[in-house]
């Protein structure tokens, strides 16, 4: 009796609770509910007590019910926590979150809070959390924890994915995670996280990590540091981008806008029916016209003229008309009727997959265009210069023989009356290969040596002496040589800027006149009235070597341009226009003086100045005399395809007491080099012979395995490509035979 009044005292209590107290059977029925069921359901107490409860049960939560009351009875457990819907009166749903117990009798006691606007919430928050997590992914960004006190690292999925790791492949760890960081940049990150626990200072940097695959990313690092209720910093919370593309696409930004700033290609653009709509200031330096003079026009009728090619023309039409990218090289005329060459490149825009725009770039290759006529000119003069080494070539070899013959018999020659004769013969010998020389250093085929002690007044007459048969007849070259004195300096580019300036003299000259050439010794290179385009360096004396022309001079306005490659002033003549930039890079390399003077309607007068370090001597007229040479016991191998220059070489050198082996074909000289090679004393090849070996091959072996061999190389033509790099003695024919014999006794000392 007690018992029934204690429980209806409790569920009187019951009564006045706001949540949902519940006796339920064991068949699933309800025994007893409080009055809030009825204000949270809207079912009266007898409803709910007339039916099953899993009748007013959400369908889907019915099994989890079911097996949540059998694990009660069964088990005899509590049970908390746990959720299910009930059904309104009116058709909703509410959420009861549970405790229950097993009571006497098989029955379940039960309490349950209304928690369906906590239920609504949590369902925002994993929606919104599930949001965070995408928009993460798209954006590249993670978050990130420190906990301070327990020093763990907390990464969240898109911090191991910028990483490069898996949560499998590594533990996030505070000292391991910074080695993720570029080395370069392991220190500032390092001294922003002290600064953060030692000042509660939040940071926001961008610096770079290496992934696990090697990859340099660039990252943007936000962070704030959390303290508790004593100041103490305990959490640092940060979100952790990928911004790799947004610096790549920044730089790039950066390089285009300085392009657009600073190019001089002019950069136009147009809309889909090719009228201007924008035009950098590049392309109105280019045309002559503003853009408000070319605005809204179709700026290609308007630059196009008579020279432009129509082909062309067609060719660009058809290509925009079909949204193809444009590479053309076409003529364009600017605003005062010049032409120009330009470069054009034309890229369609397309917007939403239609065609809107065009943008196109302009270069001007006006100059591009000059030097690959320059260099189509200089291909057909290289051409010709082969040619000229060939035959130099041939006749050298011929001049080799008849010289060498004539000085055999002029040694052996017991009749005096013969003797003019012979000296005649190997005078014109001497001369005929000057003259191939000559011809080899104006075809740019023999090989320049720097550093020569050259005569200057020998040199100058020399080179005069060739361009007077090349300079048109109306002009007189008049010669005045007083410096007879030597110049240490290269000598084909001596020679080149000299006819350089001469022909340059001769063309200034329209119909009769004279080009004086004059070599003398001056104290000083300074004089009144002249333009000093280069001083040379300072000496006691100077040769000063002149070219005056009585043309029609130089404007001063023109000077400053003289000396720029392809410059030149003369219409519609040909021309390479490097002449006078060669001329003044000989004098920068060599640190000489240059100056010009010059008078329209009167003529120009051109002045290189040498300076002359030490007291200048003339020159000993009387050679030094010469020790007796011999060659007594020498072993020389001689290699030559010309069977006739092979035994004159022979007779000549056996002359000289040597013992000579003469061979035709170079690999049974070689046969015969490793059979012999502890006996032979040195080895003289041509180099240019049929098959493939070659005497700068033969050299190569030589200097390969028999390293105690010297080697000497005879050709027509020392700029051969195959000697550029070679290691050994070269000799230009024809050589005299005491030149032969002296060199051969420098090899073998």
């Amino acid at each position: 009796m007690q018992s029934k009044l204690g429980l209806k005292a409790i569920f009187k209590i019951a009564d006045s609770i706001k949540s949902c107290i519940c006796l339920i059977s064991d068949d699933g029925y309800f025994l007893y509910l409080n009055n809030y069921w009825q204000e949270l359901l809207g079912w009266t107490i007898e409803e709910l007590k007339s039916k099953p409860l899993l009748e007013f049960i959400h369908p889907d939560d019915i099994n989890s019910t079911k097996e949540a009351a059998s694990a009660i009875l069964t088990e005899q457990k509590d049970l908390t926590l746990f959720r299910n819907r009930y059904v309104k009166r009116n058709g909703g749903y509410v959420w009861i979150e549970w405790k229950a117990t097993p009571s006497d009798a098989g029955t379940i006691l039960a309490s349950g809070l209304d928690v369906t606007e906590r239920v609504l919430i949590e369902h925002q928050n994993s929606v919104n959390i599930r949001q965070l997590e995408q928009a993460c992914t798209i954006a590249k960004m993670g978050y990130w924890s420190i906990d301070l006190k327990h020093k763990t690292l907390y990464w969240s999925d898109e911090v191991f994915s910028i990483h490069g790791v898996t949560p499998d492949q590594y533990t996030p760890e505070i000292a391991t995670a910074i080695e993720f960081y570029h080395p370069e940049d392991i220190d500032g990150i390092t001294q922003v996280i002290d600064e953060a626990i030692t000042q509660q200072k939040s940071w926001q940097v961008s610096q770079r990590i290496v992934r696990a695959d090697g990859e340099v990313r660039h990252v943007l690092s936000k962070a704030e540091v959390s303290v508790d209720a004593e100041g103490v910093p305990n959490l640092i919370f940060g979100v952790f981008q990928d911004i790799t593309e947004q610096v790549q696409l920044t730089e790039r930004i950066k390089l285009l806008s300085k392009v657009a700033e600073t190019t001089s290609t002019g950069v136009v653009i147009t809309d889909s029916s090719r009228r201007l709509i924008w035009a950098n200031i590049a392309f109105s330096k280019l045309t002559g016209y503003s853009f408000e003079e070319l605005q809204g026009l179709d700026i290609g009728k308007k630059l196009q003229g008579e020279l432009t090619s129509q082909e062309t023309v067609k060719q660009i039409r058809e290509g925009l008309s079909k949204g193809e990218n444009i590479d053309v090289d076409i003529v364009n005329y600017d605003k005062n009727g010049a032409q120009y060459w330009i470069n054009l490149l034309i890229s369609p825009i397309f917007i939403d997959q239609e065609l809107s725009y065009f943008i196109g770039f302009q270069q001007d290759i006006s100059k591009r265009k000059e030097q690959e006529l320059v260099i189509a000119s200089a291909q057909r003069r290289d051409a010709v210069n082969h040619l000229a080494a060939g035959i130099c070539h041939d006749f050298n070899n011929i001049l080799s023989i008849i010289g060498g013959n004539i000085e055999l018999i002029k040694r052996s020659n017991t009749d005096e009356s013969l003797t003019p004769f012979v000296d005649r013969i190997l005078t014109s010998a001497d001369r005929g290969a000057a003259i191939t020389q000559r011809l080899l250093q104006l075809t740019k085929q023999s090989v320049q040596i720097p550093n020569q002690r050259l005569n200057i007044d020998t040199e100058v007459h020399d080179v005069c002496s060739l361009m007077s048969k090349t300079i048109p007849s109306n002009i007189t070259i008049s010669l005045n040589l007083n410096a007879n004195t030597h110049i240490i300096v290269n000598k084909d580019d001596l020679i080149d800027c000299l006819i350089n300036i001469v022909i340059n003299a001769s063309k200034s000259i329209e119909h009769h006149g004279t080009i004086t050439v004059s070599t003398d010794l001056k104290s000083t290179y300074k004089q009144i009235g002249v333009h000093i385009i280069a001083a040379p360096k300072n000496a006691e004396k100077y040769i000063c070597l002149s070219i005056h022309d009585t043309g029609c001079g130089i404007p001063i306005t023109e000077i400053a341009n003289i000396f720029t490659p392809f410059y030149s002033k003369r219409d519609g003549e040909q021309g390479s226009g490097l002449g006078l930039s060669l001329l003044y890079d000989f004098v920068i390399k060599e640190k000489l003086g240059l100056t010009l003077k010059s008078q329209l309607g009167i003529g120009s007068d051109f002045c290189l100045w040498f300076p002359i370090e030490a007291e200048i001597q003339a020159v000993k007229s009387q050679e030094e005399k010469k020790e007796v040479m011999t060659l007594h016991d020498k072993s020389i191998v001689l290699i030559d395809d010309e069977k006739e220059l092979l035994e004159l070489n022979s007779m000549s050198l056996n002359s000289y007491g040597a013992r000579t082996h003469s061979f035709v074909e170079p690999l049974e000289a070689l046969k015969f080099i490793q059979q012999h090679s502890k006996t032979i004393d040195i080895v003289i090849s041509d180099q240019s012979m049929p098959g493939e070996l070659q005497g700068s091959d033969i050299a190569a072996i030589i200097n390969d395995i028999y390293q105690h061999i010297p080697c000497i190389i005879l050709s027509g033509n020392l700029s051969d490509k195959n000697l550029e790099n070679v290691n050994t003695k070269m000799l230009s024919k024809p050589i005299k035979r005491e030149a032969l014999v002296e060199e051969i006794l420098k090899s073998l000392k």
